[in-house]
């Protein structure tokens, strides 16, 4: 893909026409609209459910639908038969994610047929200027796009999801399989790009799938979003288990977690090849905390809780939210939500039965008014400081309804991702000047992170007995931090494989090894409309203009002589005041070293307007200290 670039738009292909209903904007009904009826609570943005059985009634997610999109998972899907070769090599390669946080994308290629997990953004560093998202780069599968078989979602979160309207339209008719709740987010997402169009298949504990080379079965894991799935795939060459995102629960108090409790102990009497597995939390010693441990934390925050409770939290962590609405319910407090990405998830995660509650709980913001404040909860998206995100308008003082006041109890109920440190403080002080008392998990455990720490970790090696371990989705910090717990594990040091992005691990008959040979794994910005036209050296020009200014220099040239005024346009470089005297004073330079040009360059514009560049460079340094970017214009007059 770095050889290719898009722009959103007419050129880009259109895979099938999506099936749509009609739009309309996400909204809460007022209590006046519903009196007499059953509240619809939150509208559906362009597409309306159905819960009609569409498939046997047995079967757990039978008749979900998503507009005409039928999500019922089945038994199995047939790609294409199973290579009947033997004697080739499983080359495994992740695409994304092994050097950052985000961006996850795993490839695993048998002769002529390959398979992708996940596909997931990685949001700019600071300094990426102008770029929205940073998605996988899959230029290797350039002439190799009928080879792809299926991409895999393990689940929801857009560290795995939210490149899939940038890539697939690179892929076309290759199916996405997962299940039916992370379907219906990335449906949802998509109704946002409609010149893009891909086939999404739902699968269950119970689906199978014929890829080719590839049989993939599934097993539930816990993490912050529901749904969530690992992948077992059965190679020629040995069994494979990708993980995905997950914490491990010892002690599942529902008869669904103990069932996939169960599942990863069976694997370790199934001869595991390999297992790729979530090394985010790889640092962090002990064992992860569980979603119940929590809700007595949360408690004692409702219960002590004077005024108003505004939450900010990550707006697919669907178990926290149902969490936090069955607790005002239990305590009297009536719920506003805000922000459209946190809209949507509960009314899909209402819909599929994962969050209910009673119709009267959750109102417009403005509705909230006519409560005493310990009477009311605001839920907002945008834990992580996102400017734009209702949690952040609210910090801020720029949300039109809700304004922060002394009495106001502010919970961040998510942990920060790494990277959004310097942000979420920012929003945190805020709060805090504004009056409000805030509570963090830094003071309290009211969150349960998504990912296995290290003896969680150990314990699932353990289970599985693999005989190959391949930390995945982390900084490499983190996977050589998941590798010493492989070793306490049991494994051998050698049989544990710490790749970059795209470098390759190989396996044949005989066995595995971690390669020198390398994919394509860079950087692919995202910038506006358009993908893979900014690059690097474009971000530092842009960091070097943002933290220098820009001098713009324009005159016109005749008979080799400046012909009128030398026009200087000054952007971020001096403040305003100084800005007339500045110019003035380069436009007096320049016309001075004009008269210095010696005459046999005086026809080669652009050598000497790069020496002007260069001269009045070296000036505004020995003045400044400064290096603006200079640009200057010469304009030919016959």
């Amino acid at each position: 893909m770095t050889n290719q670039s898009i722009t959103r738009g007419s050129h880009i292909r259109s895979y099938g026409k999506p099936s749509r209903r009609s739009a309309g904007v996400s909204h809460i009904r007022s209590r006046r609209e519903k009196q007499g009826e059953r509240r619809s609570r939150i509208k559906p943005v362009r597409a309306r459910w159905a819960t009609e059985p569409t498939s046997t009634p047995h079967r757990r997610g039978s008749g979900i639908r998503y507009g005409d999109l039928d999500l019922s998972p089945q038994d199995s899907y047939h790609i294409k038969p199973a290579s009947k070769s033997r004697h080739g090599k499983l080359r495994v390669a992740v695409l994304g994610g092994n050097e950052e946080v985000g961006r996850n994308m795993s490839l695993l290629e048998y002769e002529d047929d390959i398979i992708l997990i996940d596909m997931g953004v990685q949001f700019p560093e600071e300094g990426m200027l102008g770029v929205d998202v940073i998605i996988p780069n899959i230029s290797y599968l350039k002439g190799k796009e009928q080879n792809v078989r299926a991409v895999i979602i393990t689940h929801a979160h857009n560290d795995h999801i939210g490149a899939i309207p940038h890539l697939m339209p690179f892929l076309p008719n290759v199916p996405i399989f997962s299940s039916p709740l992370t379907l219906a987010m990335i449906a949802k997402k998509l109704e946002y790009h409609t010149d893009v169009h891909v086939e999404m298949k739902a699968v269950d504990n119970d689906t199978r799938l014929e890829l080719g080379a590839f049989h993939v079965t599934f097993f539930g894991v816990s993490h912050s979003v529901p749904s969530s799935h690992g992948v077992i795939i059965e190679t020629p060459v040995g069994k494979v288990v990708h993980t995905g995102d997950f914490k491990l629960d010892h002690n599942p108090q529902d008869a669904e977690g103990k069932a996939n409790l169960q599942r990863l102990q069976d694997l370790g009497s199934e001869n595991v090849l390999l297992l790729m597995s979530d090394s985010t939390n790889a640092s962090v010693p002990g064992f992860q905390v569980m979603e119940r441990e929590v809700e007595t934390n949360l408690e004692k925050i409702f219960q002590d809780a004077a005024g108003r409770l505004i939450v900010g939290m990550i707006s697919t962590n669907i178990l926290r939210l149902g969490q936090m609405i069955k607790l005002a319910e239990q305590f009297g407090r009536k719920v506003a939500i805000e922000g459209l990405s946190i809209k949507t998830n509960l009314e899909i995660a209402e819909q599929l039965g994962y969050v209910s509650y009673l119709p009267e709980t959750v109102l417009e913001v403005k509705e909230l008014a006519s409560y005493p404040d310990d009477k009311q909860m605001i839920i907002c998206s945008g834990a992580q400081g996102e400017n734009n995100a209702a949690f952040s308008r609210i910090a801020d003082g720029k949300h039109p309804l809700v304004e922060i006041r002394p009495g106001d109890t502010v919970v961040f109920s998510s942990s920060v991702i790494p990277g959004n440190e310097r942000t979420v403080q920012a929003v945190t002080d805020k709060f805090y000047r504004a009056g409000a008392r805030v509570i963090n998990v830094k003071m309290l455990d009211i969150h349960a992170g998504g990912h296995a720490r290290q003896d969680d970790l150990k314990a699932v090696i353990q289970h599985v007995k693999p005989r190959y371990l391949m930390p995945i989705e982390g900084h490499h910090a983190f996977l050589h931090a998941h590798a010493q717990a492989g070793v306490a594990a049991g494994l051998s040091r050698e049989n544990i494989f710490i790749s970059d992005n795209g470098q390759v691990v190989e396996f044949d008959r005989n066995g595995g090894r971690l390669t020198s040979d390398y994919l394509p794994a860079g950087y692919v910005f995202v910038d506006g409309k358009t993908i893979d036209e900014v690059d690097l050296e474009t971000l530092r020009q842009r960091k070097h203009v943002g933290e220098e200014g820009l001098i713009v220099v324009t005159f016109a040239w005749k008979n080799d002589r400046l012909y009128g005024l030398v026009n200087v346009k000054i952007y971020g470089f001096r403040k305003e005041s100084m800005v007339p005297k500045t110019a003035q004073n380069i436009a007096l330079f320049i016309e001075k070293e004009l008269q210095k040009i010696p005459e046999g360059l005086r026809g080669n514009l652009p050598k000497w307007r790069q020496s002007l560049e260069d001269t009045l460079g070296k000036e505004l340094f020995e003045a400044t200290n400064r290096q603006p970017l200079i640009l200057v214009t010469v304009i030919p007059v016959k």
